[in-house]
């Protein structure tokens, strides 16, 4: 009986001790503050972290393209500064500026922050070249200038100005920064300039059908149609007639018609320079 009472006793303190050792030391046990943390809130706190990370391998990345054509820039500028300052430069000098433009060209396409720099940086290789007699990169790098921005009025004016110089007064029809090549070159009658209508409806992404049993054009793209007769200075478009200062006729056995009314009224919009007789038409 004694043993069996002394058996009771030490499983009794046994259990207890363990009891006490469960709980956790008075000021450290678990509270709110610690573990009231829910799912949700770990959730967040993981999604923001992970925003965070995204934001700054985001910046890395603009920083690192930054970088990379600012490696660039920054020598092609030098150069460019030493060349103007060295009036006999060497043809290597001049191969070497050529391929450092058609870099940064390549990078324009692909970068957005620094356009305008690097159109500076072709201006001043132009600049540079009308200086030294290069016609022929002053010439290409407009071309290239026109391509990174159709909308540069100066590019054009400096292009013109090229054509005067070597005897090239033809008009000539630029179309979203790129020369539009036709069999017939542009007319000018009346002060109105008459072009190939199926080269430029295309270059603006219209359709051309031409009518031989009745002498019309009829252009279309999207919800607009323009219809034009051969030597009748009316025009309809969508319905409506509109009166031309120049009617549609035929040169050469290709159908002319006047390039700003059609142009403009695909919502496009014609700029003309008289510097070369250079025009340019940008949607």
């Amino acid at each position: 009986m004694f043993k069996q009472v002394l058996v009771l006793v030490l499983v009794f303190l046994l259990v207890g001790n363990a009891a006490a050792l469960a709980q956790p030391p008075e000021g450290k046990g678990p509270n709110k503050a610690a573990t009231g943390i829910n799912a949700s809130e770990i959730e967040a706190a993981s999604q923001d972290s992970v925003s965070q990370n995204l934001a700054n391998s985001d910046l890395t990345a603009q920083n690192t393209d930054k970088d990379a054509t600012s490696d660039l820039k920054t020598p092609l500028g030098k150069r460019i500064r030493s060349m103007e300052q060295n009036r006999n430069c060497t043809q290597e000098d001049w191969k070497t500026l050529r391929e450092e433009l058609q870099e940064l060209k390549n990078r324009f396409r692909i970068q957005q922050e620094s356009r305008q720099e690097i159109k500076n940086m072709f201006k001043a290789a132009i600049r540079l070249a009308r200086e030294q007699n290069r016609t022929q990169e002053a010439e290409q790098w407009l071309w290239d200038l026109l391509e990174i921005d159709p909308t540069d009025a100066s590019a054009y004016q400096e292009l013109g100005r090229l054509f005067q110089e070597l005897g090239n007064i033809q008009p000539k029809l630029w179309c979203v920064g790129k020369q539009v090549y036709t069999k017939v070159p542009p007319v000018i009658k009346n002060g109105r300039i008459l072009v190939p209508i199926r080269a430029v409806s295309q270059s603006l992404g219209a359709k051309v059908e031409w009518k031989a049993d009745q002498q019309k054009v009829i252009i279309s793209k999207g919800d607009i149609t323009i219809i034009l007769q051969l030597d009748k200075r009316v025009a309809i478009v969508n319905g409506k007639e509109y009166e031309l200062d120049q009617p549609p006729q035929v040169s050469a056995s290709r159908v002319i018609v006047p390039l700003r009314f059609v142009a403009e009224t695909l919502k496009a919009k014609v700029d003309y320079y008289p510097e070369g007789q250079v025009v340019a038409i940008n949607p």
